[in-house]
């Protein structure tokens, strides 16, 4: 089970327990449970950006250079 769901799951219990001893408790955990995501979609997406940067990187470096050949290389050259 991925740790979103668990925490989710985590999250709703708390919720049915908090609200079964205090009533005022759903209100608080409603915004809790709200933000809660948040850094882990944030989390995920730099580490997206940090992929993507990588092989954009990789990609640049793996570019034929330019090569200057002198009158005697280009003889050889078929």
């Amino acid at each position: 089970m991925g740790l979103p769901i668990v925490i989710l799951i985590v999250a709703v219990v708390g919720l049915i327990v908090g609200g079964t001893f205090v009533l005022g408790a759903p209100i608080f955990a409603v915004p809790i449970l709200l933000l809660l995501p948040g850094p882990f979609v944030m989390l995920g997406a730099a580490r997206n950006q940090a992929r993507q940067r990588r092989i954009k990187n990789f990609r640049r470096s793996a570019k034929a250079k330019k090569t200057d050949f002198r009158p005697a290389d280009r003889e050889t050259i078929v």
